[in-house]
């Protein structure tokens, strides 16, 4: 997928230069992520709504991903964050419009263009789980965004086909890239006091008991989180929960080490959401 280097070549040709362009990019990246945000707490007062989208749109892994300069994984988070938001307002504001899930397969678009078919596999979850959820097929709007998905991901076809034979996908390879093994699902509720996220607990300055706390905590207002949001019939949310876990689930057992750490830092923005709202 060449969506992101597409951008930075365009950028070099208006005379910004490569490096700046990349560093401009996962800059954008962040901030986006963060005004995306801003879409799930617009009926909170405007402190908390600036605070939880800083929480969501920046939660520990995005940030320690984006500290060791990774573009691709950060955006890939963002376009899951945004097509969870997107479904939430195509049951919301967006009901009765008959291109309703334009925006989300736009943003499926950009995934492809980014990470590949294995970006749809967040996207496709949270659908499936969301439509579950919802108890109803609205056919004729999902089918004008599917339309509009197709048309304009097709010329991408080509190298999703190649894109399957990425090393990392083997299960039989070492699959550790940079890291040092597996690290913990725990990371992705956002409490780690470690400045890498590679570490196990205990590995760094602080004693294990300190992560686990913390984490332990994070999980305790998720869960909590989570209740809230299927009384509140938040099924979006709920859905993009189910899918982030569903995919990690499947790369811890079936992937390597270095793809289920793609799949926690992809799916952390949705977590902080449940607790959040």
């Amino acid at each position: 997928p060449l969506g992101p280097h597409a951008i930075v070549v365009a950028l070099d040709a208006l005379g910004i230069g490569l490096v700046q362009g990349f560093t401009g990019l996962t800059v954008a990246v962040v901030v986006i992520a963060s005004l995306t945000a801003l879409a799930a707490f617009d009926e909170l007062p405007s402190l908390r709504r600036t605070a939880g989208a800083l929480l969501v749109g920046v939660p520990y892994l995005a940030a320690a991903y984006y500290a060791q300069g990774a573009f691709k994984e950060t955006m890939q988070a963002l376009f899951v964050l945004a097509f969870v938001l997107a479904l939430r307002e195509s049951g919301r504001g967006w009901r009765d419009m008959p291109l309703r899930f334009v925006p989300a397969a736009l943003i499926a678009v950009g995934s492809v263009y980014t990470y590949s078919f294995a970006g749809l596999l967040w996207l496709g979850a949270a659908l499936v789980f969301w439509l579950v959820l919802e108890r109803k097929m609205p056919a004729r709007a999902l089918l004008l965004g599917l339309l509009a998905f197709l048309i304009l991901a097709a010329p991408e076809t080509g190298r999703m086909v190649d894109f399957q034979r990425f090393e990392t996908f083997d299960p039989s390879g070492p699959g550790l890239g940079n890291l040092f093994g597996q690290i913990s699902p725990l990371e992705a509720l956002g409490i780690w006091p470690s400045g890498d996220f590679r570490v196990a607990p205990g590995d760094g300055a602080v004693p294990a008991f300190a992560y686990y706390l913390g984490a332990g905590f994070a999980l305790v207002l998720l869960l909590y989180g989570a209740v809230r949001c299927w009384r509140g019939r938040e099924t979006a949310i709920l859905a993009g929960l189910l899918g982030a876990a569903g995919i990690y689930a499947a790369a811890r057992l079936a992937g390597t080490p270095y793809t289920a750490a793609k799949a926690l830092e992809i799916s952390a923005p949705v977590l902080p959401l449940p607790i959040l709202l």
